[in-house]
């Protein structure tokens, strides 16, 4: 149901209006390079993200200093998981002369690692809820049809309907 409708019935809610999103100029092929030099296994991981940005229609030349640190972020963490192994408890004497179970500190540095991945995954648009809060290239109404929308349409996980939505603004106080 267009928002002007919406408007007039009195059940607009602006948080639910995607018309007035943001675009941001689509990355060209041959321009989409990383920010900084990367290590092979680096520009894999670029590469990769780079390509599920384009099939969710969220690329542009502005994610591309962002896209670089995931990648080196992604690349340390891997590093880490392997260093780690099942490593999990390290055994060190302790005070009265034996040796006890310690947690591996490298544990929770892995983990302070991958929240850093999963903002920056989500501040990218390549989680379920992240891509609803990424401006789409192209038009200010969002992406194309065979986008990132008609995918998650698809899982039933798209925009809601307008009858459900219609029934939440109801019961909504």
């Amino acid at each position: 149901m267009p928002a002007e409708m919406k408007k007039l019935r009195g059940t607009y809610r602006p948080s639910r209006d995607r018309s007035n999103r943001v675009s941001v100029a689509p990355a060209h092929e041959e321009e989409y390079a990383p920010s900084a030099p990367l290590r092979e296994e680096e520009r894999a991981i670029f590469d990769s993200i780079v390509a599920d940005m384009r099939l969710a229609n969220t690329l542009s030349p502005i994610y591309r200093r962002a896209i670089t640190h995931l990648a080196r972020l992604e690349y340390r963490a891997e590093k880490m998981r392997d260093g780690i192994g099942q490593r999990f408890l390290l055994r060190e004497r302790g005070p009265t002369g034996r040796m006890d179970p310690v947690k591996n500190p490298a544990i929770s540095q892995l983990s302070d690692l991958e929240k850093q991945i999963a903002k920056l995954y989500h501040a990218l648009g390549l989680t379920p809820e992240g891509i609803l809060r990424v401006p789409k290239v192209g038009g200010a109404s969002g992406g194309n049809a065979e986008g990132a929308n008609s995918f998650w349409e698809g899982l039933g996980l798209g925009e809601e309907d307008d009858e459900d939505a219609e029934d939440d603004e109801a019961e909504d106080p």
